[in-house]
């Protein structure tokens, strides 16, 4: 039992947030770790809040109060620090909330793994939006110091915020927030860090992070992201430099200035472009230094990208870089595309001349070898729904050609597309059989993998193909309806094209557009085996909800249902199944085989996810389904209905009783097997082979 007498204490900076104060107070009040110094720091604020704060000190001993004239959220923490009595420090922003038993974990994970600071994840709460913006984490993770400030300079899994972490009190030793700066935990938390020892992620999401359009870190202007720019820059550099010195002490701090470099690089640019398009010449001199000073190390640093070395000369000069930037933004208005859209011509351009340097050598058959078995992965980014269906495609292929020795598969990945196309132009031949990749993006709302498709039916309309289980939505606008016609004109002149559709309504709809064979046939992904991922020993719930726009929860909802899975089992796991960072191909088994293993160990999920869905399936994992405003969801739910472990849920007013119900029911003996429908696609296949031979 950990030694509940050792005090945190919780540092509240207060500027003009009367709306919000009592919401954070309310569940800083109520933790279930009790014993806190609660410092609430007055910062001149001209509203009532100074009021409010006196209220607090009166209804509960453990506030304290300090009213100060105004000198910035940086001069809050800092006095309030001075007098801090805890063993451990933690800041909550006072338009912010967390949850009622945040301090609780984060303390016990600090004892429990012996860490000096302990990171927490968050949610980001705009307007009536609640989401996951950042990396979901399962499992806990520790670092050493080193590892840490890497991860921390790296700004993708680990960022500088103040707020989302516990630290013990002495690593502020001669550690102070700068004055007057915005971004001001980008030139703290690193030295908080280097303090450190061991560093402690837990996987819980335990803080509400609130977008308001009036605080000091929202940028409403590009006048008001110039000035966030420069702090940025600031920090960024003084960190550098740093780190710069610690390396002439001690050489394992050299790549920690490389990453420093290279991330403040980025930085000066965005600065000095963003100066120039409002006019603010005069104040970039000094950026245009950093560049010139650093220019021999810059173009030595291995982590600094091909192009940004390039860069410096172009950002480091004068009257030139104004005139480009005006043209550069100017052209980007008249051809603005789709970030994807850039990548996917950049890649044809490239493909294009690998042909004629390299000719049409990389598909030719192996000896022994009949037929080609070309497979069209789509680029699958952050979405392991999106990878799960390449992957088991790719597992059902090859467990193919294992039984038809004539075949020969090859698998075309996402961004090798433009390659393959440009190689087979002009000798496609028709006993080619092409494997398109399923999913949810067929119809008028997935434009770029639609357009990616059509290339390859367009390139092989002589011949095989076979579409992979899909769902198709077109909208009922006049967008919708000029693509419809486009792309079944597409479809409809391919010689011998299968389409399978992936739920009921999609195959009704398919009928209705297309005049190709069409068979149903359910998501590639409940074909897969995953039982091996389900543990002996389950516990609690797997919270797995969407937090894009097709999600149809609210913030009220998603608190709701985290209630109601609180209410059936004391730990509830918050997950998705969007990794908010693109996967890499050879990291994609390890990333399923993680995240499938983070199912197969709930007791139960709840999930409004089509894959959060089939996920638990395939690890033989009881799952509440709930219902959204997408009809992938319920109508590939109906195809799978079946599967006895499986709870659909339409409306959230039944969920608690339908979470109830699932979490006390048997376990199932065994995973449902949907295998048998699969036989029509080794049908297709191996009938178009009778067929052409």
């Amino acid at each position: 039992m950990h030694d509940k007498n050792e005090k945190i204490t919780v540092i509240i900076p207060i500027y003009k947030v009367e709306k919000y104060l009592d919401r954070c107070m309310k569940t800083v009040l109520a933790q279930t770790y009790s014993n806190l110094e609660i410092i609430l720091v007055d910062d001149g604020s001209p509203d009532t809040c100074p009021k409010l704060c006196d209220e607090y000190a009166v209804k509960d001993a453990r506030v304290k109060v300090i009213h100060k004239e105004n000198g910035g959220l940086s001069d809050a923490r800092n006095v309030a620090i001075d007098i801090a009595q805890g063993k451990y420090i933690g800041f909550v922003d006072s338009d912010d909330y967390i949850q009622n038993d945040m301090f609780e974990k984060m303390y016990y994970a600090a004892k429990e793994y012996n860490a000096d600071i302990v990171i927490c994840g968050h949610y980001v709460e705009r307007k009536n939006t609640l989401s996951i913006e950042e990396k979901p984490y399962d499992e806990v993770v520790v670092y050493d110091s080193i590892e840490a400030q890497t991860e921390l300079i790296k700004d993708t899994n680990m960022k500088s915020y103040a707020w989302d972490k516990l630290y013990k009190a002495e690593l502020f030793d001669g550690v102070r927030y700068p004055k007057g700066r915005n971004y001001e935990d980008i030139a703290t938390t690193y030295l908080l860090f280097e303090n450190s020892n061991r560093i402690c992620r837990i996987p819980e999401l335990l803080y509400y992070y609130q977008i308001r359009e009036d605080s000091i870190s929202y940028n409403n202007s590009i006048e008001k992201w110039f000035e966030n720019c420069k702090a940025i820059v600031e920090s960024c550099y003084e960190r550098y430099n740093y780190y710069v010195n610690k390396t002439k002490q001690n050489k394992i701090y050299g790549e920690l200035e490389k990453l420093a470099l290279a991330e403040l690089i980025p930085n000066i640019y965005e600065c000095i472009r963003v100066g120039y398009s409002i006019g603010k010449k005069e104040q970039l001199q000094y950026y245009k230094n950093i560049l010139v000073d650093n220019k021999n190390t810059i173009l030595i640093d291995n982590f600094i990208s091909s192009r940004n070395k390039k860069l410096v000369k172009f950002y480091s000069s004068n009257d030139f870089v104004h005139f480009c930037i005006g043209i550069f933004r100017r052209m980007r208005k008249l051809f603005s595309k789709p970030v994807t859209h850039v990548k996917w011509y950049i890649r044809q351009l490239k493909a294009s001349f690998y042909v004629i340097k390299n000719g049409n050598t990389d598909y030719a058959l192996a000896q022994g070898k009949k037929y080609r078995i070309l497979y069209f992965e789509l680029p699958c980014f952050d979405n392991l729904g999106d990878h799960a269906i390449a992957y088991t495609t790719t597992a059902f292929l090859e467990n193919y050609v294992k039984k038809h020795p004539d075949y020969q598969l090859f698998v075309i990945h996402g961004w090798d597309m433009p390659k393959v196309i440009h190689l087979f132009k002009r000798d496609a031949h028709p006993k080619d059989i092409v494997i398109c990749q399923g999913g949810g993006n067929m119809g008028s709302m997935y434009d770029f993998a639609e357009t990616m498709r059509q290339k390859v039916l367009k390139t092989f309309a002589s011949s095989r193909i076979i579409i992979m289980p899909q769902t198709v939505y077109f909208s009922k606008d006049e967008d919708g309806q000029k693509k419809k016609t486009k792309y079944c004109k597409v479809y409809n002149s391919c010689n011998n094209l299968t389409i399978f559709a992936r739920d009921h309504q999609s195959y009704i709809m398919m009928k209705e557009l297309f005049t190709v064979d069409i068979q149903e046939m359910t998501d590639i992904v409940a074909s897969y085996d995953a039982s091996e991922f389900a543990s002996e020993n389950r516990k609690g719930i797997l919270l797995c909800l969407r937090s894009d726009a097709e999600s149809a929860f609210k913030t009220e909802d998603k608190k709701l249902l985290y209630s109601l899975c609180r209410n059936v089992a004391e730990n509830v796991h918050v997950t998705d199944t969007c990794t908010k960072e693109e996967i890499a191909e050879e990291n994609r088994e390890m990333e399923l085989h993680s995240k499938w293993s983070i199912f197969g160990k709930a007791r139960l999920v709840v999930t409004d996810r089509l894959h959060g869905m089939i996920f638990s399936l395939i690890t033989k994992t009881p799952c509440v389904v709930l219902g959204n405003n997408h009809h992938k969801v319920r109508e590939t739910y109906n195809t799978l209905a079946k599967c006895d472990y499986l709870y659909y849920c339409s409306d959230i007013s039944d969920a608690g009783k339908i979470i109830s119900e699932a979490y006390n029911a048997p376990l199932p003996d065994s995973r449902t097997d949907f295998s048998v429908q699969y036989e029509k696609l080794e049908h297709a296949i191996a009938g178009t082979l009778k067929d052409l031979k």
